[in-house]
């Protein structure tokens, strides 16, 4: 006997109508824990648990195919030297539950307010699921998670390594980097985004104070710092070995974090400075601010809040200018 597949399933009933069976079927199912986890089989009310893997060589290929879509600038190549998951049940929790409750909200009600029913209740006929505005709808820019789409076929294949599949897009949810420094990251790695909202309230950005995300990593790495040449990432591969020698002669290793960000309902600037955007965030019952400084990119999300940030992979890359890489050959 080999037990292949696990249905979950809800049921229906006599008096349930069809309208509600379909708003309930089109709406994304999300597990309480990713199930590439290797805690996805434990209960997150029953067991708490703070953990950190390391990626193998496959994880590593397709992280390396994500930096690579997500990089713009031509003049640089990055490699990924080494990325851990972390795997923080507190900050699951306070993170999902989140988008939980922000699948309930209504859409003409401000943020926080829940709906009065569910897909698949008795009084759920005219229940309609939550759709936030997307930035490329607010800017005209493509579509913002392009670079992810690129790999989302092999993600896929590699048993959902990347959580491309469980992002929530109707809720803006989505895969954003961060730059950071090594001493940072690790602090992060252990204490989850509460030391990312701790350490952006002392180094308030030109948008406010906040969380601040990129799309672009060219854009992410000017804020994330290179280690400082004692340690170096163990290699995996001879060609990493040899990479790690570039490294050095650019100046050090550099690492950015990996994060899933709900940004729901966003607040949209195309100022080149606006130190009172997250004031009119909230102000406006907005979730996140999208700046799209005079319309030249890179556009950065701001947020404010713990729980709409889960930190998912620490990685640390090595940028090498090309026209270094080719000397040194």
């Amino acid at each position: 006997m080999y037990p292949e597949y696990l249905v979950i399933y809800s049921r229906a009933y006599e008096t349930t109508d069809e309208a509600s069976l379909r708003a309930l079927v089109s709406q994304p199912y999300f597990m309480q824990h990713p199930v590439y986890w290797r805690n996805a089989h434990k209960d997150p009310d029953k067991v708490f648990f703070g953990d950190q893997f390391e990626l193998g060589r496959g994880a590593l290929g397709i992280l390396q195919r994500l930096v690579e879509a997500a990089n713009s600038n031509p003049g640089v190549t990055l490699t990924v030297l080494r990325a851990r998951r972390l795997e923080l049940s507190a900050d699951w929790k306070r993170y999902s539950g989140l988008r939980k409750a922000w699948k309930r909200r209504r859409p003409e009600s401000p943020p926080g307010t829940p709906s009065e029913a569910e897909p698949g209740s008795r009084d759920s006929s005219e229940w309609q699921p939550r759709r936030c505005q997307h930035a490329h709808e607010l800017d005209g820019h493509p579509d913002s998670w392009r670079a992810f789409a690129a790999v989302h076929g092999e993600v896929e294949a590699a048993g959902q390594v990347i959580p491309m599949p469980t992002l929530d897009r109707d809720l803006n949810e989505c895969l954003l980097w961060h730059g950071i420094s090594p001493k940072d990251a690790e602090w992060v790695a252990n204490d989850g985004a509460a030391a990312m909202v701790h350490l952006a309230e002392g180094a308030p950005g030109r948008f406010g104070v906040g969380v601040y995300f990129v799309e672009d990593l060219s854009k992410v790495l000017g804020n994330a710092q290179a280690h400082d040449g004692q340690r170096v990432p163990r290699a995996y591969s001879e060609d990493m070995a040899m990479n790690l020698v570039y490294a050095k002669m650019q100046g050090g290793i550099k690492v950015v974090i990996l994060c899933r960000v709900l940004c729901g309902d966003l607040f949209y600037t195309e100022a080149k400075s606006e130190p009172d955007a997250v004031s009119n965030m909230a102000a406006a019952g907005k979730d996140a601010v999208l700046a799209n400084p005079e319309r030249r990119g890179a556009r950065e999300f701001v947020v404010t809040k713990g729980p709409q940030i889960y930190p998912e992979y620490v990685i640390e890359l090595q940028e090498t200018c090309r026209e270094n890489l080719t000397a040194a050959v």
